[in-house]
């Protein structure tokens, strides 16, 4: 069909993984936060069973070192994607008015139940700026100084990572990764540094995906393509529709039991 782009199989399947990895921890997160917040299960209820399988998940060291590689993997496939695009300041506009939502939101739902959900930097604010960042960036023609600032980004990251920095009155360089001494980030906190590195190597690599070869047609093709297709191509309204779907989901299954 004239006018509209192929979709990357490779790329709509890596996003897709990252995506349901990422809706499965966020299941485990919401089910301990919901339960310290409302639930406060006994032995006896049915989902005390799930919610120690939760908190087991939770609290073991392989969860969060995947979790990093899964973040990881997601913004290097945005960086990619970067390329791909005709319409980045569009997605741009788009995944940041979506970040402002979640800000006033979760801020409602924190004032209104004391449910510790508040979101002030979350992924979708980090992708967006990420994002914004390189539409000024590509307006540089030489190569070699892009991969210099990739180099700069990388070095930022090392520094801020292992000296972990903050401020003692102020959170105003939290978008930096220098958070205030007692600012509480929740699940949902991605600073710029070390997430633009990842995303900045995804775009000055450069990577064309399967341009210039042919297109595979093949019915083993569209099968296997047609669910990471649909899932990729609607990845920000996944992310933004998953969480209020499974607290809803666990507070109608805790209501029913």
């Amino acid at each position: 069909m004239i006018g509209v782009r192929k979709r990357i199989l490779w790329i709509d399947v890596i996003r897709s993984v990252c995506l349901i990895l990422m809706v499965l921890e966020h299941i485990v997160i919401y089910t301990l936060k919901i339960n310290s917040s409302f639930w406060g299960v006994n032995r006896d209820h049915p989902l005390y069973n799930f919610v120690e399988l939760c908190d087991s998940i939770f609290t073991s060291n392989w969860l969060h070192n995947i979790k990093y590689i899964v973040v990881g993997l997601f913004f290097f496939i945005s960086g990619v994607s970067f390329n791909l695009s005709k319409n980045n300041e569009i997605r741009c506009l788009k995944i940041m008015s979506f970040a402002i939502l979640i800000n006033v939101i979760t801020a409602l739902v924190e004032v209104y139940t004391q449910f510790d959900c508040l979101v002030l930097f979350g992924i979708l604010h980090c992708m967006a700026t990420c994002l914004f960042i390189w539409i000024l960036l590509s307006k540089i023609k030489n190569e070699n100084l892009k991969w210099l600032i990739c180099i700069v980004f990388f070095t930022t990251s090392i520094i801020l990572t292992i000296m972990k920095p903050t401020l003692s009155s102020t959170n105003i360089l939290m978008i930096f990764g220098v958070p205030q001494d007692d600012y509480r980030s929740g699940f949902d906190y991605f600073p710029i540094f070390p997430w633009i590195t990842v995303y900045s190597f995804g775009v000055v690599m450069n990577i064309k995906g399967n341009k210039g070869k042919e297109e595979k047609t093949s019915r083993f093709y569209k099968t296997i393509s047609f669910l990471p297709s649909i899932i990729g191509k609607n990845s920000l309204y996944v992310y933004i529709f998953h969480i209020p779907i499974i607290i809803y989901t666990l507070m109608i299954i805790y209501i029913c039991l």
